[in-house]
């Protein structure tokens, strides 16, 4: 903690100095031990990186939820139908089944499942899950709109429930359960239960609060293929996922890609 053993702190990947030191080692370390103890570094160390994982954690269910919903969009755009959900639809969607597991990650009610790579553990899940909640999603409000001889209420209520259901698998991937492995369900129970008790209290609410929610109740007796498409969706959207995300050849070539066009890029920049 010398004037010394400067150059040596700057050269190193993490500096760590006693708060006893110099000002001047002091200046160039990444962490201070205030009460001069090493034995602070674990708890330190771990509070961090429970900090880091709730932050991926978080990251991961706002992005994906967000990249499938503007893909969504896109994709109604192209075909120029009407727009498919409402403000207010999305908005409580959203807040029952990612904003509240949200908060009780924050909480440490929920823990996720560890991610030790951005990449391999934030990134592909979002566009994994991304392309195939926007796709899932396009197949559902086309035929439900057409089906419905142009029913833009029904068609609506629709890709609501199917934002609920597919936001509640997101929290569950989160926590690490697999639907190419049953047993992961009852191991994440906690979350399973909490998460369909969340979609039930926001598809109970909307039923019975439908003027509130801007929500066309789906009559069921009268469509009932509906309900057959949006379980089938899901799992269809539940299975694409699973197998996605373990076959990542696709989603590697791409990365490769940007990798590559990185490091040409200061090349060209600099003949």
């Amino acid at each position: 903690d010398g004037v010394n053993d400067v150059p040596a702190l700057k050269e190193a990947n993490l500096a760590i100095v006693m708060n006893e030191g110099t000002q001047i080692s002091k200046d160039v370390a990444d962490i201070v031990l205030l009460n001069n103890a090493m034995s602070t570094l674990p708890r330190g160390f771990r509070e961090g990186r429970e900090t880091t994982q709730t932050i991926h954690g978080t990251t991961k269910l706002f992005m994906m939820r967000g990249v499938y919903n503007v893909l969504f969009f896109i994709f109604a755009l192209f075909m120029a139908l009407p727009f498919p959900i409402t403000p207010l639809q999305i908005s409580w969607a959203t807040f029952a089944s990612i904003n509240m597991p949200a908060g009780l990650i924050a909480l440490g009610v929920i823990r996720p499942k560890y991610m030790k790579n951005f990449r391999d553990d934030v990134l592909d899940p979002i566009v994994t899950g991304g392309l195939i909640g926007a796709v899932l999603l396009t197949v559902l409000y086309v035929i439900a709109y057409l089906g419905t001889d142009h029913d833009l209420g029904i068609a609506r209520s629709a890709v609501t429930l199917f934002n609920a259901l597919f936001n509640a698998y997101i929290v569950m991937i989160l926590q690490g359960v697999d639907f190419l492995r049953p047993r992961s369900f009852l191991e994440n129970w906690r979350t399973v239960i909490i998460m369909i008790g969340a979609v039930t209290l926001s598809v109970w609410a909307m039923y019975a609060l439908p003027g509130l929610f801007e929500f066309t109740p789906i009559p069921f007796a009268q469509y009932p293929w509906i309900a057959v498409l949006l379980w089938a969706l899901i799992s269809l959207g539940m299975l694409m996922y699973a197998i996605g995300i373990k076959n990542r050849y696709i989603l590697a070539r791409i990365w490769t890609l940007f990798e590559r066009d990185s490091h040409q890029m200061p090349e060209a920049q600099n003949p």
